[in-house]
Parts: structure tokens; C-alpha cells; sequence
């Protein structure tokens, strides 16, 4: 969308299209995600079916084949058993009697080794209390505690070092934070310690006392400035009551107040502030950087005390755990030697116990296994065959099996692939298109606002940050406008349901859309009147001064809705058409000299050279036409048959020479019958008062959000129409450089008064001169009035110069 081109209807209608556009990308991307969703479950439902469907016929084949073994095998089993268990019985009752005598042996000789070890253990046991091994562990676990105290301890004052910092910086007191050097003296490991407790202590204690500090409290942040306001306002009233009545400023229609006065009473203000803040600015900083300086000094004593102490314990501890490792190395030895002597003794007991216990066993092992052996042969020969027999059954029906999973695994995949990669492509499709459309919101929020942006708000336009107009506006802000549109997602998030707010100024062209209805019932009477308030000074700010006047009509509130307006009439009553006009008649008159000002400019200055009233003032220079604008509060009340024909004709030719409209009107009252609403409608920005808020009107409802402009403050609105009225005092003064009128060099001293004068004295529209002709029938003599000021002399002098 070109952005000459933007206005209100263009933003809500791009707004609306490019958010349908985004729901509809949102949707497809979810439809998208929730189809391949399916796809994978559905993938892994039939994955699992094969899976499931494999593991169940190898499950039933190799119960199959695992039952064919087993009757196999039990039928050999039976056949030998009876042999092996008779053999079995003998063999396991001989042994159970030479085991059981063999562990009483040995359990003695190892319980007579336990308690050997347990009276040299408790001899040697390093856990006594009065072992230096334990002197040490209580000297570590005492260092610990108490530099996890101090460490804890120091870190709480840093902190209370930077808030306390922070805290001075805010009140205007900020000082070099460095930290300065020792100042005590420090001696000995525990008064160290003691040494550092104290100068926390005395660190927290001065952050304290500069925190109970009342003086500061009054200059922190902003409160020094708005001290000085107060004192600035105080002084400035009371030295201007001093000399100056104080009502004469609050009414100055009563007699001209004392300027002169109230601005140097204003400097007095001024000095008084600046004295006294600057004298309690240096008060304060003085108290605070002291207590400052006494914390930074006790936090370096802590710091170096602490660090003191630290190392000597440190080294405290380094040669108490020496000397336990020194008496542990002594016991181990010790221990190990003697546990030695005794764990070879019973070692040999055992060695020769089982000697003989393992001579009887062979022997009985050996009558039993040349027993059994031939038994066991047949045995293995037999089970050897059937699991033969079993493995090569196993390895035939997996290898099936496993050919078919796979087989049946691949052509899933293969399906589902191609599905997928169409879903991603459509989901990418979808993301791009979204994405292009949140490029192409933000572009129109972008453009929107640079538009605007020589029109500050409000409050940044209150005194004298107020600058004066150059040039035309292209474009005018009337409020804000809020989106709401689907934004899109962010790496593989499931739901795309975030959402982007785009905030862009409200805008019509400036004059294009400048005529405007608000259509209101009677309780949104007053929102239409103040949003057309906000209109009239955004047009009043934004419009060189002298290139716009207005006509006010207020026949409900008579006059009181643009009561603020009469201002204008202190500096040019041309402003404002002299007053506000509220009866019927004149209302009717009103419109009737606006409808003759656009028969003189459309056959005076447009004619057939100019297209609209901008080509003109174009050409014009300083001679340029001003914009007119016709304010209606509450039409159709007090007009006529004949203002209503007015009106129609303001609304339908009124744009082309400079002349536009704003109405607000309620559609409960009747309307004149020569007045077509439509004509109201087509020639309008049309807006509305719904539930007590002004909203563009629409043909089609819209999710974008309207904020109607509104005006500032009953005394800044003031203060900005009287600001206009000063710089609009001298705006209709013309000033046309005598080179205009002047003859070109080869004309000089070439026409001839015979048959009269014809003398060029200024200019007459855009491209024609204005001459004063005398000699030619009764015009033969010239009277020059006007007052002082008014440019007498200078008219003799440009006449008697082209005349030379």
C-alpha cells in the first residue's frame, strides 16, 4: 500500500484483510500439524501392529517347536533318572557328613581370629575422642562454621554496599565507590577474627545511619526538581501579588494584566529555586559521602582482617591435620603388621583342614563320577541331538519371520514419507505467506507513524515546545489504532497460538479527508464534541499560522462546546469568523457568506487554470488562500430549508477550494427536507459514538481497535489556541517583494500616460498584478485612508516608484 495514500478506511481494511489472511495461515499450519499428528500416530499404531503380529507368531512357532524338544528331552531324562538319582543320594549324604565337619573346623579356627582382630582394632581405633585425628576433624569443622559466618557476613555488606551506593546515585550524591586502604592494626588469628565481626558490624551501622538521614529523602530522584517547581511557583505568585492584581492574569479582558511584571517576578521564582536546591543539593552530598567514605573504610578493615585470619587458620590447620596424618600412618602400620601374623596363622589352620577335606572328597567324588559317567554320556549325546535339532528350527523360522517385519516396515515408511514431505511443504507454503503478511503489518504500522511524526502529543507540546508550522501536513493523526493479528510460530511449537499487538497511528489525508460526520445519540453527544475538539487544535498546531480559519455552529450548547476557541478573537477575529454562531438566521447568513467565499475563489482564483484550491496556493506563494472548515455541533437543530442547501453545497464543492466541514449530528432529530443525508455521508469521514467511544463507521465490522485523539487539559488547550492566536497576529500581513510589481529592465520608461495610468501596486492571486488606473472616464482621483500601520506611506512610495 502506498503510503501517500494511507487514510483511516485504507488502515482498518489492510488491517482486517491482512489478520483474515493470518487466521487463515494460522489454520491451515494447525490443520497441517494436526494431520501429521495422525499420520505419526497412525505410523506408529500400524508399526506397532506389525511388531505386535510378528512377535506373536514367533512366539506361537517357537512354542511350538520348544514343546516338540521338551517331550524329546523328558522322555531320555526318564530313562537315565532312576540310575543318577540312586547314585546322587549316596554321594550327596557322604558329602553332607565330610562338609559338616569340615565347617565346624573352620568356623572355630576364624571365630578365635575375630576376636584376636577386635582387641587389636579397639586398640588402635582412630575414632577416640582423644585421638589427634579427631582434634583435628573438630579443629577443620570450627574453621568451617566460622568462615561460612564470615563469608556470608561480607557478602550481606557488599550488598548493603551497592544498595547504599544506589541510594546516593538517586539522591544526587553519587562518589567513587574504591575501596580505601587499611587504617587498623591487625595481630593474632583470633583477634583478627574478632577485628572483622566488629568492622561489619560498624559498616552495617553507618549504611543504617545514612539510610535514617531525613534531608536526602526530600531531593531523591524527581523530588528535587518538583521541590524547586513549588518554590519557583510560590515565589513567582507572591512577588507578582506584590505589585500586580492577581485577578487581572485569571480574566484579562478586565484590563490588560502586567507581563512585564509577572516575568521578572518569574526570574525571581527562578533564582530562589536554584539557590535554595543548589544550597540543599550540597548539604545533603556532603553528609552523604561521609557516611559513605565510613562504610568503605570499615568494609576494607573487615575485608583485610578477614583475609588475615583466613590464612593463618589455614596454616593452623595444615599442621594439625599433619600431625593426625603422622599418628593415623603409625596405627595403620601397626594394625597391618600384627592383623598380618594372625591372618597367616588361621590361614594355615584352614589350609591344612581343607587338605584333608578335600583328600576325602576326591575320593568319594571320584567313586560317584566313574559311577555316573556313562549314564551322563548317553545323557549329553541324547540332549546334545535335540538341541541340535532346536537351534536350527530357532534360526529357520526367525530368519522368516524377520524378512516379512521388515518387508512390511518398508513399505509403511515409504507410504507415510510421501505423505509427509507434502504436509511439510504445505505447512512451509503456509508459514512464508503468514510470515509476508505480519512483514507487510508492521511495514503499514512503520509507514503510519512516520507520517506522523512531526506531531508530538499533547504533553510534549505545553509551554514553549510548541513548533511553529513551515509547510502543509500531508497527513493528519486522530487517534491510534489497535490490531490484534495471529503471529506466527516459532520454531516447531505445536500450536501456533501466539499472538502479535501492532499499535499505528489513526490517519486521514490532509485536506482529502479532512471533512468529517459523527453521527452520536444524546449520550454520546459529548465524546463527538471532544473528539472534534481534539480535531480543530490538531488542526490549529499542525497548519501554518493565518492558513486556517474556522466557522463555529453551536446551536445546542450555544457556543460552550468551542467556548475555548474564542480566544483566537483576541489576536484575529477573522479566526474564528468574530464569534460562535448559535440562531437559526445567523447560522443561515453564516453559511451563505461561506458559499459565496467559494463562488469568488472557484471564479476568481481557480477559473480553468487551477484544479483545487492546494494548485493554487501552490502558484500563490504568499498571497495563498487559508483552509476553511465549517464545525457543526448538533446538526440538523436550528437550520433552515435554506442552511441545510448551504451545507449541501459546502459538503459537495466545498473540498475543491479549500472549504471543508465537520459535523456531528443525531439521527433522532428530523431533517430538513432539501437536505439529502447521503450527500452527509459520501462527502464525509464518517464516525460514530458507540457505548460513549468514537469508532470510524464501517461498512463491514472490524477486530482493529480505534482510540479517538483526545484534547488535553481545559488549561493546556488554552494554552496552545492563544499560543496559535499570537503567532497568527500578523499572519494576513502580505509582503510582495517590489521585484514582482517592479517593470523588467528593457520595460522601464516604455508605456506612455496620454491616455492615463496604469500603475502595478501589488499582486492579485497567483498569477495576476493588482493596478491602480486612473485618467479613463470618472476615475481621475484617489483617497488613502487607513490606520496607523496600515501601510499608507508604503503604497505612495511603490506608487511614485513605478511611476518614475
Amino acid at each position: 500500500m502506498a503510503s501517500a495514500t494511507t487514510n483511516l478506511e485504507s488502515q482498518i481494511l489492510e488491517l482486517e484483510r491482512l489478520r483474515a489472511r493470518c487466521v487463515s495461515a494460522r489454520d491451515a499450519v494447525s490443520s497441517v500439524r494436526r494431520r501429521l499428528a495422525e499420520l505419526t500416530d497412525q505410523e506408529a499404531e500400524l508399526t506397532a501392529s506389525i511388531h505386535n503380529r510378528h512377535e506373536s507368531e514367533l512366539r506361537a512357532q517357537l512354542e511350538r517347536m520348544a514343546q516338540d524338544a521338551r517331550d524329546r528331552l523328558m522322555q531320555s531324562e526318564h530313562d537315565i533318572s532312576s540310575v543318577r538319582e540312586a547314585a546322587a543320594e549316596s554321594r550327596e549324604r557322604r558329602l553332607n557328613e565330610l562338609a559338616a565337619g569340615f565347617k565346624e573346623d573352620v568356623a572355630a579356627i576364624r571365630q578365635k581370629l575375630q576376636s584376636e582382630l577386635w582387641v587389636l582394632q579397639s586398640v588402635c581405633d582412630e575414632s577416640n575422642e582423644d585421638t589427634p585425628v579427631r582434634e583435628a576433624e573438630r579443629a577443620q569443622e570450627v574453621f568451617h562454621t566460622q568462615q561460612a559466618f564470615a563469608t556470608q557476613q561480607l557478602s550481606d555488606l557488599d550488598a548493603r554496599l551497592q544498595f547504599t551506593e544506589k541510594y546516593l546515585a538517586h539522591c544526587h550524591a553519587g562518589t567513587d565507590s574504591t575501596i580505601p586502604p587499611v587504617n587498623v592494626a591487625i595481630k593474632g588469628r583470633e583477634a583478627s577474627h574478632t577485628l572483622a565481626m566488629e568492622q561489619v558490624d560498624l559498616a552495617l551501622a553507618a549504611a543504617v545511619a545514612i539510610d535514617r538521614q531525613n534531608l536526602p529523602q526530600w531531593i531523591c530522584g524527581l523530588r528535587i526538581w518538583g521541590l524547586a517547581l513549588l518554590i519557583f511557583v510560590v515565589v513567582a505568585i507572591v512577588a507578582t501579588g506584590v505589585r500586580a492584581d492577581l485577578r487581572l492574569f485569571l480574566n484579562p479582558e478586565l484590563q490588560k494584566p502586567d507581563w512585564q511584571w509577572l516575568g521578572v517576578s518569574s526570574l525571581i521564582g527562578a533564582a530562589t529555586a536554584v539557590l535554595f536546591g543548589t544550597v540543599l543539593l550540597v548539604l545533603v552530598q556532603s553528609r552523604l559521602r561521609a557516611g559513605f567514605e565510613d562504610m568503605l573504610q570499615h568494609v576494607a578493615n573487615a575485608r583485610s582482617a578477614l583475609d588475615y585470619w583466613s590464612q593463618k587458620s589455614q596454616q593452623e590447620l595444615k599442621r594439625v591435620e599433619a600431625a593426625a596424618d603422622t599418628w593415623k600412618t603409625s596405627m595403620q602400620q601397626h594394625r597391618e603388621q600384627h592383623s598380618a601374623k594372625l591372618q597367616h596363622a588361621a590361614d594355615e589352620q584352614i589350609h591344612e583342614r581343607t587338605r584333608a577335606y578335600n583328600e576325602l572328597v576326591a575320593r568319594h567324588e571320584k567313586q560317584s563320577l566313574e559311577q555316573i559317567a556313562a549314564n551322563d554320556a548317553e545323557s549329553s549325546r541324547q540332549q546334545s541331538a535335540v538341541e541340535h535339532w532346536r537351534g536350527q528350527e530357532i534360526a529357520r523360522i526367525k530368519a522368516t519371520l524377520k524378512s516379512e517385519h521388515e518387508q512390511s516396515l518398508t513399505a509403511l515408511a515409504t507410504r507415510n514419507a510421501a505423505t509427509r514431505k507434502s504436509l511439510h511443504d504445505d505447512e512451509t507454503t503456509a508459514i512464508a505467506q503468514w510470515k509476508a503478511d505480519i512483514t507487510l503489518a508492521r511495514e503499514l504500522a512503520r509507514t503510519s507513524r512516520e507520517r506522523v511524526t512531526a506531531f508530538p502529543r499533547w504533553s510534549q507540546m505545553r509551554g514553549s515546545h510548541w513548533n511553529v508550522p513551515t509547510s502543509l501536513p500531508e497527513a493528519l493523526p486522530i487517534g491510534d489504532l489497535l490490531a490484534t493479528l495471529p503471529a506466527p510460530p516459532q520454531g516447531d511449537s505445536r500450536e501456533p497460538d501466539a499472538n502479535l499487538c501492532l499499535e499505528m497511528p489513526a490517519i486521514l489525508n490532509f485536506p482529502r479527508d479532512t471533512s468529517i460526520v459523527i453521527e452520536h445519540d444524546v449520550a454520546g453527544r459529548e465524546p463527538a464534541l471532544e473528539f472534534v475538539r481534539s480535531i480543530l487544535l490538531r488542526l490549529l498546531t499542525s497548519i501554518m499560522p493565518g492558513r486556517v480559519q474556522f466557522t463555529l455552529i453551536d446551536p445546542v450548547g450555544l457556543g460552550q462546546s468551542f467556548s475555548a476557541l474564542m480566544h483566537l478573537a483576541d489576536f484575529d477575529e477573522l479566526l474564528i469568523s468574530n464569534r460562535i454562531w448559535t440562531e437559526a438566521t445567523q447560522i443561515r447568513d453564516r453559511l451563505q457568506k461561506v458559499t459565496e467565499h467559494m463562488e469568488s475563489v472557484f471564479q476568481t482564483y481557480l477559473r480553468s487554470e487551477f484544479e483545487s484550491i492546494e494548485d493554487y496556493n501552490a502558484a500563490a506563494g504568499e498571497v495563498a488562500e487559508p483552509y476553511h472548515f465549517v464545525v457543526v455541533a448538533g446538526f440538523p437543530a436550528a437550520f433552515t430549508e435554506e442552511a441545510a442547501r448551504h451545507l449541501t453545497s459546502i459538503l459537495t464543492s466545498g473540498p475543491r477550494c479549500g472549504v471543508h466541514a465537520i459535523v456531528t449530528w443525531s439521527p433522532n432529530q428530523p431533517i430538513p427536507r432539501s437536505f439529502d443525508i447521503n450527500s452527509l455521508r459520501e462527502s464525509c469521514t464518517e464516525f460514530t459514538v458507540t457505548d460513549g467511544h468514537v469508532v470510524p463507521r464501517l461498512e463491514s465490522p472490524s477486530s482493529a481497535e480505534f482510540e479517538a485523539l483526545v484534547p488535553p487539559d481545559s488549561a493546556d488547550y488554552v494554552s496552545l489556541v492563544r499560543a496559535v492566536g499570537e503567532q497568527s497576529r500578523d499572519a494576513r500581513r502580505v509582503e510582495v517583494s517590489f521585484n514582482r510589481i517592479a517593470p523588467k529592465p528593457d520595460a522601464i520608461w516604455s508605456l506612455c500616460s496620454a491616455e492615463g495610468l496604469d500603475v502595478p501596486i501589488g499582486r492579485a492571486g497567483a498569477a495576476r498584478l493588482q493596478f491602480m488606473r486612473l485618467g479613463r472616464g470618472t476615475s481621475q482621483h484617489v483617497l488613502v485612508a487607513g490606520k496607523t500601520g496600515s501601510g499608507k506611506s508604503t503604497l505612495l512610495h511603490i506608487l511614485i516608484t513605478n511611476l518614475a
